[in-house]
């Protein structure tokens, strides 16, 4: 074009709706050319009832689009909780959780990560009592970019999904508490 803006990409990607469909269907992802400070990428809003001792797992795909040698994709997931005012404005929020994807260049199984390769970020945490997470019914995700610069730092996330596992309780006795019981 003529802004003098320069598109690094010289891979073919495609979204992961097209992936799991083996072609069949199309969908849409997330591209960021990423600065060098951290800021939110994107938020999603959802409601649930969540409680102490429950498991949550966070998924979400990233594939790097950056030149060789240039800086690799880095973001930050973020769970909090949300109270809104009677408009639907957030009167506050507060982080419950948070976990990183890493730097690509070294947590990947391809060393260094291929591009246009979609790769699983993923993270598990038990919600702690401290989180006070019961005082919440509403909730938002939000993906912060954590690159180091933005020489390169271009990268595609897609497929975000969260999973909720209640809290179980489970007891095992292969014999009778007191030896003498029959």
């Amino acid at each position: 074009g003529t802004d003098n803006y320069l598109w690094w990409p010289t891979a073919q990607l495609y979204d992961r709706t097209y992936e799991n469909t083996n072609g069949a269907q199309y969908g849409h992802f997330l591209y960021i050319d990423a600065a060098d400070e951290s800021r939110q990428i994107a938020a999603a809003d959802f409601k649930a009832n969540l409680c102490t001792g429950m498991q949550m797992i966070f998924s979400a795909n990233v594939a790097d689009m950056t030149s060789e040698g240039k800086q690799v994709p880095q973001v930050m997931f973020k769970l909090y909780g949300v109270n809104y005012d009677t408009e639907g404005n957030i009167q506050s929020q507060k982080l419950l959780h948070s976990f990183s994807s890493g730097d690509f260049k070294n947590n990947t199984e391809d060393i260094p990560c291929l591009k246009a390769t979609w790769y699983q970020v993923y993270g598990k945490i038990i919600i702690q009592k401290e989180s006070g997470v019961e005082n919440y019914s509403d909730f938002r995700v939000v993906i912060d970019n954590y690159c180091q610069n933005t020489d390169g730092a271009d990268y595609a996330i897609d497929d975000i999904r969260i999973y909720i596992e209640p809290a179980k309780v489970q007891v095992i006795q292969e014999k009778p508490a007191c030896e003498s019981a029959t």
